[in-house]
């Protein structure tokens, strides 16, 4: 499939994170501003934490609604409604055009909505390593501070369940010391969870970025929801048998150890594990970073200019 053509678009990604709500919003602007071939200018909703994360990725990071008026098309990625309508609202005031990335059903009244995956998906999916011994298991459960906070509770989990598996935990974008791991260890992955996906064989996600691309990978999956909002995602793959669902109240002991008894099953059954990453791969293509950017230039114009 041939690349996007390429664009003079003036472009701002508005998104939300931090170490409470996670880093997902940011890395999905990242990936689709390299789609579109543009900076990655960014406006975060979130602290220093957030600010820091973006320019460590690469980001110009900008503050304000200001910056609508030296820009084209506004792209929101922020799940709370409340926060992304003053957005929506100036750019609607000065012509500016709106897509939203999100996770279901877009909470915003924008012109366009996506889902947005890393391009580099596209080539790591036909690279899937062979099963290892013993069997590795990636916890990835978003990037902020909660992921340390429970990270010992969930391998404990993982670990009584499936004694003998190797498990590693991805760290997140929060700095500063990690706690001790017993029976698993620490994985700094700022620069993306693709090859850590590829090198395990069961991982253990929330429902945000990572559970997209462990799909979109063929990667057999467990979904452990930290929040309320990720249950919309986690059930949705669950319903059409591309991912087990750990259920019960978000990040809760009894979702913890159901969720651990999903990875169990699919570390023993090699049959199902197979199964599951196949219905996955088959939902999500991993083609995004092709097709959005194309769709966009072609729904609101080739060149998207203010007003029209």
């Amino acid at each position: 499939m041939t690349a996007p053509p390429r664009t003079a678009l003036r472009c701002v990604f508005r998104v939300a994170a931090g170490p409470r709500i996670g880093f997902g919003h940011l890395l999905r602007a990242r990936a689709l501003a390299r789609a579109l071939d543009v900076v990655p200018v960014v406006s975060v909703r979130g602290g220093k934490a957030a600010a820091d994360a973006a320019r460590a990725l690469g980001c110009r990071t900008v503050n304000g609604t200001s910056v609508l008026r030296e820009v084209d098309l506004l792209f929101l990625d922020d799940p709370s409604a409340t926060h992304g309508r003053q957005w929506v609202e100036s750019a609607r005031r000065l012509g500016v055009r709106c897509v939203s990335v999100h996770d279901g059903a877009t909470p915003h009244e924008v012109d366009l909505g996506f889902y947005i995956l890393d391009h580099r998906i596209e080539a790591a999916g036909k690279t899937r390593r062979p099963p290892r011994r013993p069997r590795r298991v990636l916890i990835a459960l978003g990037g902020g501070s909660h992921v340390r906070r429970m990270a010992q509770r969930v391998v404990d989990a993982v670990n009584r369940s499936s004694p003998g598996v190797s498990i590693v935990v991805a760290s997140g974008f929060v700095r500063g010391p990690r706690p001790v791991l017993r029976h698993a260890r620490w994985l700094a992955a700022r620069r993306g969870l693709i090859g850590p996906l590829l090198d395990c064989d069961v991982a253990l996600v929330a429902g945000e970025v990572t559970l997209y691309e462990a799909g979109a990978l063929g990667v057999p999956a467990v979904g452990l929801a930290i929040v309320g909002a990720q249950w919309r995602a986690i059930a949705s793959f669950a319903r059409r048998r591309a991912l087990l669902d750990g259920g019960g109240s978000p990040g809760s002991a009894p979702a913890i150890a159901r969720a651990a008894q999903g990875v169990a099953r699919l570390i023993r059954d090699d049959g199902q594990r197979r199964d599951v990453g196949k219905i996955a791969r088959r939902l999500l293509d991993g083609w995004s970073t092709q097709r959005v950017p194309r769709h966009i230039l072609t729904a609101l114009g080739p060149r998207v200019r203010r007003g029209a």
